[in-house]
């Protein structure tokens, strides 16, 4: 007698499969039971997964910020950036200031000062904004 071997798949294909399953019988007008949810692994399956999982960026702390950072004037940074560069542009006591955007998305923290007072300018990656704090 041949044995069933173990299959391997995916929640989400689990899932893709049994919706397929689900809505083909539903064509057909069949009744079929259909499980809920993927089986639950043994507590050694989930251990032996999360020891294959690493880390997908930096260690805490891992991206420097810009600490004080110097200006340029407008016609030296026009020489160094191109007219198009997209800048994430503020007024700090009355003064314009323009971050270059691939300089705060690699850094992501500018580490400021206005008035005397600390204050950071925090760039988020996902909504692609920056905000002073």
């Amino acid at each position: 007698m041949m044995g069933i071997g173990r299959m391997d798949i995916s929640r989400r294909r689990f899932l893709a499969l049994s919706s397929s399953a689900a809505l083909a019988a539903a064509c057909t007008g069949a009744r079929i039971p259909l499980p809920t949810a993927a089986p639950a692994g043994t507590a050694d399956e989930l251990e032996e997964i999360s020891r294959e999982i690493t880390s997908g960026g930096p260690p805490p702390d891992g991206i420097p910020p810009v600490e004080k950072p110097t200006y340029l004037s407008i016609a030296n940074a026009s020489k160094q950036w191109k007219d198009d560069t997209i800048v994430d542009a503020l007024t700090i006591d009355g003064k314009p200031r323009a971050y270059p955007r691939m300089i705060t998305v690699w850094h992501e923290i500018v580490n400021e000062s206005a008035g005397g007072a600390p204050i950071a300018i925090t760039y988020a990656f996902n909504p692609k904004t920056a905000v002073l704090q």
